[in-house]
């Protein structure tokens, strides 16, 4: 489906398969343009094939000549997100089938709204907007700040490390920050692992 758009949130820099590479991020992003966004029926010879949401029906080749990718690169990228954890693949000797994991998240339905504001309504939006980007600024500055900290405590890659810890809490910055300050304030937390470890425990404990 070639209709439409997708959103594309600031958080995929920190995805942990996008932030080696521009490549990698652009070949990321192509699989969000490709992947359905509505249920669709079709056949494939004398096969009825239903590609759900967040699904693609494509193959190596066929990847490889739209993305302008090597087919063995193809093959590799995808291997790396399966991995991850981030794809499910199943194929066959015909076409393979891609499910984006998580595709509702990412590009969950939001509700039809009336196109006609009142200027009220209008302002509050404007509002809200302005609020958003100044917490989507506020959890960048300290989200930077942490991986900085991350880099001090011998850990490879901390980015990486922190990604973790937001997909294990489901991204619940809330659990992070608290987590943050027990160790700041050296409340039972002096290493990485008991860090990871206080953030699920916020997250669980909401």
């Amino acid at each position: 489906m070639s209709e439409g758009w997708i959103k594309l949130h600031r958080q995929v820099k920190d995805n942990s398969f996008c932030h080696r590479s521009m490549e990698r991020f652009g070949f990321w992003t192509f699989l969000l343009i490709l992947a359905n966004h509505a249920p669709q029926e079709f056949y494939f010879g004398q096969q009825k094939i239903i590609c759900k949401r967040g699904q693609i029906v494509t193959g190596r080749e066929s990847l490889a000549s739209q993305s302008g990718l090597h087919p063995s690169k193809v093959q590799r990228f995808l291997t790396l997100l399966e991995k991850d954890g981030q794809i499910e693949q199943q194929m066959n000797s015909k076409y393979r089938i891609i499910t984006l994991k998580n595709w509702d998240a990412y590009q969950g339905i939001e509700p039809q709204v009336n196109s006609t504001r009142t200027a009220g309504e209008h302002k509050q939006e404007c509002k809200n907007d302005k609020n958003v980007r100044k917490q989507e600024t506020n959890d960048s500055e300290f989200e930077n700040e942490l991986i900085k900290f991350l880099g001090t405590q011998q850990i490879e890659n901390p980015r990486a490390y922190l990604l973790r810890i937001k997909q294990e809490v489901k991204n619940d910055n809330e659990a992070i920050r608290k987590a943050w300050k027990d160790w700041q304030r050296g409340n039972g937390i002096s290493s990485p692992g008991q860090f990871f470890s206080r953030c699920i425990h916020y997250h669980k404990h909401k």
